[in-house]
């Protein structure tokens, strides 16, 4: 920038002598504006941003991530419905049996997650039928409570654990007994899915649980394995005491222990948890059976089951008029 001739400034100055005080009011302006801002701006106190806003609730103080993360979860669910913070009864058939569940999954069963935890934290998780982190901050919070793995993960202890219990609403709305057998076909029906990994290998790493790793039809093995799981063991097994690896076998411990039922014995109704003896090929002994399953429940007339190696998986299976079913041998129970 070029330097100001003053010289010259004074002399246009006296050559417009009368227009003298406009010029000095420009100059005057252009010398003191700098400064004013200067001075207004240091003078003028900074703006401190305000905190983070921090919402107390019944839980705590709550910042705001995971007000964030609660917003997300509170979404209407996939299927357009409205959220519910659990004030309605959730019908347990709806979610039979209950899956191991965690972080991002979603559906029915998660919804019958969060209405129990409302039970117990007053409504704080919204049912949505989205496993999201306020479901798992809830659901550690539980097991902790409960003395519990604290893992985030709804398995079958804590499914067990929720009060009410979902097996006691479900016998409350079913004919399914709330007695010992209860027990047997809620461990049963956690099985409910697992297949061998090459349809007909009888193998599998699930299916190797059930055989102790014998290579071999598993449907008797796999209510051995059950029955044991429960605390109530069959006994005189061939590899093991608990293990009888034979439908056969499993009908002659029932008659010794005095009760088995064959089907056309109308005083008798299989009762869940009961095993149940299937003749399906036609074999020329009709009275010896060459598959087996656990009974879940009876309905009318119709026979409800959980079999191991039925379509090489364990499935659940319904049987219409089962006293007329020439297929079934009998039942018994321990």
């Amino acid at each position: 920038m070029s330097k100001i001739d003053l010289k010259a400034v004074k002399q246009w100055v006296s050559s417009h002598r009368k227009r003298s005080s406009f010029v000095a009011a420009i100059v005057a302006v252009a010398l003191i504006t700098p400064t004013a801002l200067y001075v207004k701006t240091a003078l003028t106190p900074v703006q401190e941003q305000a905190p983070p806003a921090v919402v107390k609730t019944p839980k705590g103080e709550v910042g705001p991530k995971q007000q964030d993360e609660e917003k997300a979860e509170q979404k209407t669910d996939q299927n357009g419905t409205d959220n519910d913070t659990g004030s309605t009864v959730v019908n347990p058939h709806d979610c039979w049996p209950q899956p191991v569940l965690k972080q991002g999954a979603s559906g029915t069963c998660v919804k019958h997650l969060q209405w129990y935890l409302n039970q117990d934290y007053g409504n704080d998780v919204v049912v949505d039928g989205q496993f999201g982190p306020i479901t798992a901050k809830y659901l550690k919070q539980y097991q902790q409570d409960n003395n519990l793995a604290v893992d985030g993960i709804a398995g079958p202890q804590t499914w067990k654990s929720f009060t009410p219990a979902p097996t006691a609403v479900l016998s409350a709305t079913s004919n399914t007994s709330s007695g010992p057998g209860g027990s047997i076909v809620e461990i049963a029906s956690r099985e409910i899915g697992v297949k061998e990994e090459v349809s007909g290998c009888n193998c599998g790493e699930r299916i190797e649980v059930y055989t102790t790793g014998r290579n071999e039809a598993w449907c008797a093995d796999f209510i051995s394995w059950v029955y044991r799981e429960h605390g109530t063991p069959f006994s005189g097994g061939w590899a093991h005491d608990w293990q009888l690896p034979a439908a056969i076998s499993l009908k002659h411990w029932l008659q010794k222990n005095g009760t088995w039922h064959e089907r056309t014995d109308l005083s008798d109704t299989p009762q869940p948890g009961d095993v149940i003896n299937f003749n399906w090929f036609g074999d020329s002994n009709r009275s010896t059976g060459n598959h087996v399953g656990i009974v879940e429940r009876v309905e009318g007339s119709t026979l409800y089951t959980i079999e191991g190696n039925r379509h090489n998986a364990v499935v659940q299976k319904e049987y219409p008029n089962y006293r007329q079913d020439t297929d079934i041998i009998g039942w018994g129970r321990m």
